[in-house]
């Protein structure tokens, strides 16, 4: 008998919200504005941007791409983001951004009512204050954990990375929902790390080291969140080794766990903001 632990599917998960968001369209026979905002080339953010269409396409919501070159000035750039913010229901950013550009300012000047990544602080502000409006990979975490039968009270929570996309979103949430976690961060001594992770129930992940939880460092029946991702040997992969799976009780995949579940949230978020504005 294989004792593996058993895989969230993402993909699965992200497939029935697509669903649910598509009849909801239909049914209100919704005409979105969605912008997403490109600067330069990059082939890893091409790929982010294809997922996005493609999944928004198929719940009837085609994005709008609007594409500047890497040499942009930061005042040309802001005069043309300024104009689409007013004409879009919801607009994104594209990250990373070239260093020539002020990235906090640019996400700053995107209205919280239109923010689908939550990236600007007065979105994020309001999430912490409680807005349903959900940083994508928050929302994606949160659907992995609603889909197997878990909970996070009375757990031990442990937050691997305090990044601006998984770490840190995810510890507002557990603050405003008065939820206890620990943190490992780049400067936790060795030891305690090891005790933490050790002595975890539920760690959520997002350093993007490959392979960087061993099976010797978790305990058995543990939940693992791999929000990390990073290439090793030219694939796409986590930050828990696959050794480490049998010793989990439910794992996230990487590819194919927190990934398509982020963008499906990205749309959720889309949809809410055109219902509330609506």
């Amino acid at each position: 008998m294989d004792t593996r632990g058993m895989k969230i599917d993402g993909r699965k998960i992200a497939q029935d919200i697509q669903k649910n968001l598509a009849e909801k369209i239909r049914k209100e026979d919704a005409n979105i504005l969605f912008s997403l905002i490109v600067v330069g080339n990059n082939p890893v953010t091409e790929n982010f941007i294809r997922y996005k269409v493609r999944f928004g396409k198929q719940i009837g919501i085609t994005p709008l791409i609007v594409r500047f070159p890497s040499s942009v000035s930061q005042e040309e750039f802001e005069q043309k983001l300024e104009f689409i913010t007013r004409e879009s229901d919801a607009v994104i950013v594209q990250l990373p951004l070239p260093s020539s550009l002020n990235e906090e300012r640019i996400l700053s000047l995107i209205p919280p009512e239109k923010d689908v990544d939550v990236l600007s602080e007065v979105a994020m502000n309001a999430f912490v204050s409680g807005s349903q409006i959900l940083p994508p990979v928050t929302g994606a975490i949160l659907h992995s954990l609603e889909s197997i039968p878990t909970s996070l009270h009375r757990k031990n929570i442990v937050l691997y990375g305090y990044g601006k996309l998984v770490g840190r979103p995810f510890a507002h949430y557990l603050q405003r929902e008065h939820i206890p976690f620990s943190l490992i961060r780049s400067t936790t001594k060795d030891e305690e790390k090891r005790s933490l992770l050790k002595n975890a129930d539920i760690i959520v992940s997002g350093v993007g080291v490959a392979g960087l939880i061993q099976k010797e460092d978790i305990r058995e029946g543990v939940i693992v969140i791999d929000a990390g991702t990073s290439e090793s040997s030219g694939s796409v992969v986590g930050d828990l080794h696959p050794d480490a799976y049998e010793k989990v009780s439910f794992y996230t995949p990487v590819p194919g766990g927190i990934g398509p579940l982020t963008i499906a949230v990205l749309y959720e978020n889309v949809w809410k903001l055109w219902k509330n504005k609506h």
